[in-house]
């Protein structure tokens, strides 16, 4: 289950050919269970949701040639880090 989180940061920076965004929340973390399936299609720890969302963000920024990061540390939150590739100029 998902236990309750507190967003507290969103920051964006660009590194090296990538752009980074980064989301952090505080709170108890998340379990094993959710780590394990969190982007499996359906897969959705709430009553009424369709379990697509961090699927199709994943699917979405892996087609890109990005990639999704999630750092936890138990007991006191989740950093997940999004990297999605910039053009050169």
């Amino acid at each position: 289950m998902l236990k309750k989180l507190r967003l507290t940061a969103v920051s964006t920076a660009k590194e090296k050919r990538s752009l980074r965004t980064d989301v952090v929340a505080t709170g108890a973390g998340i379990t094993r269970e959710v780590r394990e399936h969190m982007f499996d299609v359906y897969y959705s720890t709430k009553k009424s949701g369709s379990g697509l969302g961090l699927a199709t963000s994943k699917r979405i920024i892996d087609e890109h040639g990005g990639r999704i990061s999630v750092h936890f540390e138990p007991g006191k939150g989740t950093r997940v880090s999004l990297f999605v590739p910039v053009a050169d100029r």
